[in-house]
């Protein structure tokens, strides 16, 4: 974080508050805060106090800086407050936005100089009565916290300065999805291509879990490398499914034939149609042409979406966590289509994947875009990821409502049934 004097054409250059940050593998920078109305001497106080060192003997004026940012700027307050090692709550003055993130702070990213650092071996919940006693409250958890500050409890997965804390003070909050709503998942693979564990062992294992149903998406035939299925083996393990299916109707558990098909560099699948409406259901994932620019791999990906049997779309940035960057995208465009033709998206939940990335899910909520959560499970103890697929959600303001698999077993038949797939306002079903 910094100041910077940016000059103007025709009028005194604006001094601006900025910081910088990491995107795509590039640093760039952004601007928190225009301070061209600011007092000389207050700007002059602003950069002694970025500048480091010690600031106790200055913590009034830092307070006073503080405070004195408008509302709506969370982030640079509470970034001054972690700067200068003053992220306590610096006490009400009607910005309850900004006081709060900065009394939360404490619990979430203490810095090793602040004044609270012993706080740092505390639980949330004494942190909290800490802050209180400060507010003058006394002993009081994080839900009594944020009622004296008359907010709706915030979960932690949503403390990120995106609208929590306004949409907090409105009682808008969403009712985040938990991991006993969900009722099944898709994308697993099987010794059919490149999974470890048989359709059967796979199936038993989610019954095992409380589960109602699994879906099953091996490889497409394109994916050699991991032994994807040709359109005899398509139909080879459609007998083996529809006999599985025939043992476990007895347990009300169903296993859905899928697949995991590839989107073409143009565009298309990687199978015809005929053989796409053997499947119930249709991931589809792009696994080559990562080198393709931004608005060649967006048209390519929105090209596939439009097809009437594909049901959602598999980590849609195939990014490998610490390994390897997601390729080139428009991924607004990407989720805008998605919208437009009533198509699912997957929060990929392996954690090398993670992906579509959880600050791309409110929008995409607000456009109506539903959820999968998938583990790309390979093995059995692979479709423990589902629990880190939940937190990805929560933290993409996800409701059940949002996300496939909170759907009970003859809901998400009835949904998957057709020979267009559309989800949509008008006809997804309540969990």
């Amino acid at each position: 974080m910094y100041i910077e004097s940016v000059p103007n054409r025709d009028s005194p250059p604006a001094i601006l508050l900025r910081e910088s940050y990491r995107e795509g593998g590039k640093v760039k920078k952004r601007t928190l805060l225009n301070l061209s109305d600011w007092p000389s001497e207050r700007i002059a106080g602003f950069k002694a106090l970025l500048k480091g060192g010690t600031v106790i003997p200055r913590e009034q004026e830092a307070i006073s800086i503080i405070r004195s940012l408008p509302h709506g700027h969370v982030a640079a307050a509470l970034g001054v407050a972690r700067k200068i090692g003053l992220d306590r709550l610096i006490g009400p003055d009607g910005n309850r936005c900004r006081d709060l993130v900065l009394a939360l702070a404490v619990s979430r990213i203490l810095d090793p100089g602040s004044k609270l650092a012993a706080a740092r071996a505390l639980s949330p919940e004494t942190a909290a009565s800490s802050l209180g006693a400060e507010l003058g409250l006394g002993p009081v958890d994080e839900e009594e916290l944020y009622a004296a500050l008359k907010l709706e409890y915030v979960e932690p997965e949503l403390r990120e300065d995106m609208g929590e804390i306004e949409a907090a003070e409105t009682s808008t909050l969403p009712r985040l999805v938990r991991k006993e709503n969900l009722r099944g998942t898709f994308h697993c693979h099987t010794t059919w291509s490149d999974g470890i564990e048989s359709v059967e062992a796979m199936a038993q294992a989610a019954l095992d879990l409380g589960l109602e149903y699994l879906g099953i998406a091996d490889h497409s035939k394109s994916e050699r490398q991991a032994n994807g299925l040709d359109e005899k083996r398509v139909r080879q393990q459609a007998e083996e499914v529809n006999k599985l299916n025939a043992r476990f109707a007895k347990e009300d558990f169903r296993v859905f034939f899928g697949t995991e098909c590839d989107i073409l560099g143009d565009g298309s699948l990687d199978f015809d149609d005929e053989t796409l409406a053997l499947f119930d259901y249709v991931v589809a994932s792009v696994h080559q042409g990562f080198n393709m620019d931004s608005e060649k791999m967006t048209k390519r990906i929105c090209k596939a979406l439009a097809h009437p049997k594909l049901t959602m779309l598999g980590h849609p940035t195939g990014r490998l966590l610490l390994e390897r960057e997601g390729y080139a995208v428009n991924m607004p465009e990407v989720i805008a289509a998605a919208a437009k033709y009533g198509k699912i998206i997957e929060i990929n939940a392996h954690p090398y994947r993670l992906d579509m990335d959880w600050r791309l899910w409110k929008h995409a909520r607000e456009l109506g875009v539903k959820c999968a959560i998938n583990p790309d499970a390979h093995n059995i103890d692979d479709l423990q990821y589902l629990g880190i697929g939940v937190g990805i959600a929560r933290k993409g303001w996800l409701e059940k409502n949002d996300v496939i698999n909170c759907l009970p077993l003859k809901k998400v038949e009835k949904l998957l049934g057709g020979s267009r797939f559309r989800a949509t306002k008008t006809n997804y079903p309540t969990p």
